[in-house]
């Protein structure tokens, strides 16, 4: 199974001198319904099976991903004091392993910004100082992820002016000043997809978010997303999955 052809959802940029901009969801609202100021597009493309390429695998900073091994026994993941005791443990040991990093935080917000509220002052301003990344740290649990996998953007396929644009993420419980961004990723035909068929509870695949160095050296991010395979056995279960998002420090800029 070389590839598979599936629909993926884009964004569509929002009119020319409008900052695009989207609500984040309030489970304290029961009436909550998502406020945006654009839209979306449906697109068949090719998602390649990665499992099946002939090179080797590629570290994070080459293309924006990496798949890790990473054993677990950890099962209690509707816990969410016990995600926090013993969880969290083992993701920063194996992004350890996996990048080099001296420093790893795991958090559950988006912003960059927001390390303020999870580092000390005098400890953000060393890591500032440093090359730093944000990822998200994604695995499936329970059983094998057949049913709305992941695929993930090749980044040097991106054209990183054209093919995104920020959004603004409004979230009341946040102030003004701390407010998230993420990117809109529109369609292009020359964008290149691909995903792991399969993905065990012993695997996990690391995505970049955002890299501080932004010299064109390396991957700064990496667009993604779930889709519906139809190579997806009929007799698989609904996917089941966790990721954090997570804050790593490397060698001094």
């Amino acid at each position: 199974m070389p590839s598979t052809t599936a629909s993926l959802r884009f964004a569509v940029t929002p009119a020319v001198g409008t900052k695009a901009y989207t609500a984040v969801f309030d489970p304290n609202d029961p009436k909550w319904v998502r406020e945006t100021n654009f839209g979306y597009e449906t697109k068949e493309v090719i998602i390649e099976n990665l499992r099946e390429t002939k090179e080797p695998p590629a570290p994070l900073d080459s293309l924006g991903f990496q798949l890790v091994k990473s054993p677990t026994g950890f099962t209690a993941f509707s816990d969410d004091s016990q995600v926090e005791q013993k969880y969290y443990h083992e993701v920063v040991e194996t992004l350890k392993q996996s990048t080099g990093a001296s420093r790893v935080i795991v958090y559950n917000h988006g912003a960059i910004t927001r390390l303020r509220k999870e580092v000390p002052p005098a400890e953000l301003s060393r890591l500032l100082q440093c090359r730093f990344q944000i990822i998200s740290f994604w695995r499936p649990v329970l059983h094998t992820a057949y049913d709305t996998p992941l695929a993930v953007g090749n980044y040097w396929s991106f054209d990183t002016k054209s093919d995104t644009f920020p959004i603004t993420l409004k979230d009341p419980s946040v102030d003004a000043h701390l407010q998230s961004e993420m990117l809109g990723v529109t369609y292009s035909r020359k964008q290149k997809w691909g995903y792991y068929y399969g993905m065990t509870p012993d695997e996990a695949l690391i995505v970049k978010l955002f890299d501080s160095v932004q010299d064109g050296s390396v991957a700064t991010f990496t667009p993604h997303a779930a889709f519906d395979d139809p190579l997806t056995p009929k007799d698989a279960p609904p996917r089941e999955s966790v990721d954090q998002a997570v804050a790593y420090q490397g060698v001094k800029l």
